[in-house]
């Protein structure tokens, strides 16, 4: 915002699948450190502004910029986001549902018939995605069993 970073703007982004980020610049006036995460239900950032410097800082998720003088400085505060990406969604192949525990109970209780079904063979590596093109009948037993997987790697 001046010259040398003697006033400069700090404004930590999300990004869906990044929980935590950090970053420093050696600035003619000293080192310039801002540090994030989300995550637990909580954002922590901290922000190291040094000597005969200003910073304004916007905070995620907050709509009024803090400004501020020199040293350090750290916001916690709650939050409903969540950065974490799943690890099983519609683009995951057939097999790897196939083969989770938790996938193959549900079957055998809403769908028997599916896990018999000798086409699943020549499909097993195609993702779910593919497999929806042909009908979107199974698309809720599909999801409920990803949900059902991704908490249960979870635990």
């Amino acid at each position: 915002m001046e010259p040398g970073y003697k006033k400069f703007a700090l404004r930590p982004q999300f990004i869906k699948g990044i929980t935590h980020a950090e970053l420093t610049y050696e600035s003619v006036y000293g080192k310039i450190a801002i540090a994030w995460r989300c995550e637990g239900g909580k954002i922590t950032v901290d922000a190291t502004i040094p000597a005969n410097t200003t910073a304004e800082l916007t905070l995620p998720e907050q709509t009024e910029t803090l400004t501020l003088g020199s040293g350090s400085y750290r916001y916690e505060y709650a939050t409903e986001t969540s950065l974490e990406i799943d690890r099983y969604s519609l683009e995951t192949p057939l097999r790897v549902i196939m083969e989770h525990p938790v996938a193959q109970a549900i079957f055998r209780q809403y769908a028997p018939e599916f896990l018999g079904n000798p086409m699943l063979e020549y499909v097993k590596d195609e993702p779910i995605t593919a497999l929806l093109a042909y009908g979107e009948s199974m698309r809720p037993l599909f999801e409920q069993v990803l949900t059902a997987m991704n908490q249960a790697d979870k635990r």
